[in-house]
């Protein structure tokens, strides 16, 4: 039976890069580092912010020493000054929403962007009362890929794990799945660069969440 849903936040449910890539570039203005492409930014994203911004600082100081307790600071405050001023719901989000609630399914956001900047977005931009649960990081639960965050949202939702789906954009989010013991479907769009999600072995690959509501109706009931 399809009970829960778990998904992803940055690249499935939200473009988040224009913002993530402008706190970047004021916390390498910090460092006197030049900033990375958005492009770059891109492909460090999903692992949480202390692996983004260890990311950012190796490639781009050339050497020069910097601090990654500070480094991972200025980040963050930038971050939450920015979260949502130029982010954007992507095409087919509120109907895939709207579709598994249709469905009588609950609905996570499991992220692992911490807590309180993960809620303050999906809030700002009108997502929030869509969702049963947020689980994000910094609640002493170790990120994706690692379980921790599915099973606390899984948990939360009274929901066996043959009962959940999860819905994200990258082999992150498969592994987590997996490690979990739950399906997963990715879409194609998102922030997975370096490797095309249809070769990573997901349940299914879907161009909406609107398709991913269809096929957890069609595959778990």
């Amino acid at each position: 039976m399809a009970r829960a849903v778990l998904i992803d936040l940055d690249g499935t449910l939200i473009d988040t890069v224009p913002d993530i890539h402008a706190a970047i570039a004021v916390m390498c203005r910090r460092f006197d580092v030049e900033p990375p492409s958005p492009e770059a930014v891109c492909g460090w994203i999903g692992k949480g912010s202390a692996h983004l911004v260890n990311q950012v600082m190796q490639h781009q100081s050339q050497g020069a020493p910097w601090d990654a307790k500070s480094a991972l600071e200025a980040y963050l405050a930038a971050y939450a000054e920015l979260n949502g001023t130029n982010a954007r719901v992507y095409p087919g989000v509120v109907d895939g929403l709207l579709a598994f609630e249709k469905n009588g399914v609950s609905i996570a956001c499991v992220t692992n962007k911490p807590q309180e900047l993960a809620l303050a977005l999906v809030t700002r931009m009108g997502l929030r009362d869509h969702f049963d649960v947020v689980v994000g990081g910094g609640q002493a639960l170790a990120l994706k890929p690692a379980p921790d965050l599915l099973l606390a949202a899984a948990g939360r939702m009274n929901a066996a794990l043959d009962e959940v789906l999860m819905v994200g954009d990258s082999e992150n989010d498969l592994a987590a799945a997996r490690s979990a013991g739950c399906r997963c479907v990715l879409v194609d769009y998102g922030y997975s660069p370096k490797v095309p999600v249809r070769t990573l072995g997901a349940d299914a690959i879907v161009a909406t969440l609107v398709e991913a509501s269809g096929w957890m109706h069609a595959t778990l009931n």
